[in-house]
């Protein structure tokens, strides 16, 4: 009786948050160390993203990672961009996720996943350091109205600390009112053991789609249908939604198969990557219900003298017209339209266009 009771009350939470609007995000990267935050351009971005449909964007203030542990930062108090981006999203009626991110270039690391340190001091050093900065961010957060908070993002060798990280998250609860979340990878989710001190299971979402060339619909839509079945049943066993605050595709014809790698070109590579968005995209709603929302990898402020493409560019023209057709205005239209028409019926312009009925990790060359 007790744990039926239990269940309700899980169950009864999560319906409560599926009435809160779809996070229709996108990362907004940096092509320095961030300074393009507290820019006008940054702003300008913003509007762009807006008049797709995105309603929610995230920045990921960097420190360095020290073979040592140490961890190195820029002073949190010099950080008056992060306050201004902050800034800029709430005078358009954005929400924001905080994520920082550990750099690890010019270290033996070859990615996040792979930090890690001989037992001892080394350990100690880390989470001292990490918390200490994690915490002057989440400060941070709190001052600029900031929505949500990550503590960690891809850490796959530090889920066994589960005291430190347990220890961190109160300690950034204890200054920080928003939500609070961790960033897991895809593959390895269901080995974190502090879900419960959390509101979300985010995931970066990389899970690979494909193992034929040409990336078949049917093989892309089979695989979602399997990773989110699994996910979904993990997430509605602890109470929780799910938020990928990470996918992406490279222009590739690896998109489907290796998500995560920053190989580009090849046969059918922007095909392939625009059936992987537009898939993507399908998820919202009955599709996944427990997923509560998406953050595309990724987007930029247009610098001057630092307009060129990028890896995982969403910038890209045909990325535009992608997202547009499925969050903007044009996209709420059809929307209505649909309401009185029979689903699937030819007066509806989505009736055609539906959802045709592991053990790899990211590793050396994945994507950042």
């Amino acid at each position: 009786m007790r744990l039926a009771l239990v269940l309700l009350l899980l169950w009864a939470g999560l319906l409560r948050g599926a009435e809160e609007p779809f996070m229709r995000g996108m990362t907004v990267s940096c092509q320095t160390y961030g300074i393009e935050w507290g820019r006008p351009e940054f702003g300008a971005a913003l509007d762009r993203l807006k008049a797709l449909g995105v309603n929610w964007v995230a920045i990921h203030p960097y420190a360095q990672v020290q073979e040592s542990g140490g961890v190195r930062w820029r002073p949190i108090e010099e950080q008056t961009h992060l306050l201004r981006a902050m800034a800029m999203a709430r005078e358009r009626g954005m929400k924001l996720l905080l994520i920082p991110h550990l750099a690890y270039w010019g270290t033996k690391f070859k990615w996040r996943g792979a930090i890690w340190f001989p037992p001892g001091e080394a350990w100690e050093r880390f989470f001292a350091q990490y918390e200490e900065w994690t915490v002057g961010l989440a400060r941070l957060a709190e001052e600029g109205g900031a929505a949500m908070f990550s503590i960690g993002h891809e850490y796959d060798h530090m889920h066994y600390y589960e005291r430190d990280w347990r220890r961190i998250i109160a300690s950034v609860r204890a200054v920080y009112r928003g939500k609070v979340v961790y960033h897991a990878n895809w593959s390895d989710y269901e080995r974190i053991p502090f879900w419960d001190a959390l509101d979300y299971i985010a995931i970066g979402a990389y899970p690979p789609l494909a193992k034929s060339d040409g990336a078949p619909q049917a093989e892309i839509d089979r695989s979602w249908r399997e990773f989110n079945a699994r996910l979904g049943a993990y997430a509605r066993a602890r109470g929780k939604r799910v938020i990928f605050t990470e996918i992406g595709y490279n222009r590739s014809s690896e998109a489907a198969r290796q998500p995560w790698d920053y190989a580009s070109g090849g046969p059918q590579a922007d095909e392939i990557r625009r059936r992987c968005v537009e898939t993507a995209l399908r998820l919202e709603g009955p599709a996944f219900p427990e997923l509560a929302g998406m953050f595309w990898w990724k987007f930029f402020a247009d610098i001057p003298g630092r307009e060129h493409p990028e890896n995982f560019d969403m910038r890209d023209p045909e990325m535009i017209e992608v997202l547009g057709r499925a969050w903007g205005s044009g996209a709420a239209e059809r929307s209505k339209r649909q309401e009185g028409s029979p689903e699937g019926s030819s007066d509806s312009p989505e009736g055609s266009s539906k959802i045709q009925e592991s053990s790899i990790k990211k590793g050396p060359g994945a994507k950042e």
